[in-house]
């Protein structure tokens, strides 16, 4: 049977370049690429610019929920902010593994499936007489392609 543990907070408030230093080098020990890592610097660095604390106990929901909101200020797309969000929610999770702030949870928004331009007809016609005329050059007289 599994024991509920109860975790205690570090008593020390850990300032926030401790923290993320820890999590990047987390990050080498499971060998993450190094252009995973770098994304992780970027929306670290990111979000730091925008939060005014120096300790990580003090984020939170709203504090998520604010940044959220200046992200969608600036004019970001909603898949922009959730490819942050992804990043900061890894972040924020190996934050309270190692007890240095509570869990914080993350939805990410609500985004609508764009639909992508599809060719015309006419399109399509001129795309399969030249790949037609690359591969099979003598499907080029024949009376369907003049259609």
């Amino acid at each position: 049977m599994k024991s509920n543990k109860i975790r205690m907070m570090q008593s020390d408030n850990i300032s926030i370049e401790t923290a993320f230093m820890g999590f990047i080098n987390h990050c080498k020990v499971k060998n993450l690429s190094s252009s995973t890592i770098k994304n992780y610097n970027y929306q670290w660095m990111q979000f730091t610019k925008w939060f005014d604390s120096d300790t990580v106990i003090c984020i939170s929901q709203d504090t998520i929920a604010s940044y959220i909101r200046y992200l969608q200020g600036k004019g970001l797309r909603p898949e922009s902010i959730n490819t942050a969000l992804r990043h900061l929610r890894a972040i924020f999770s190996y934050f309270n593994s190692q007890n240095y702030c509570q869990p914080v949870r993350m939805t990410l928004l609500k985004t609508g499936q764009r639909v992508k331009d599809c060719y015309t007809m006419d399109e399509l016609s001129i795309i399969t007489v030249k790949l037609c005329s690359i591969y099979i050059p003598e499907y080029i007289e024949t009376e369907w392609l003049k259609y």
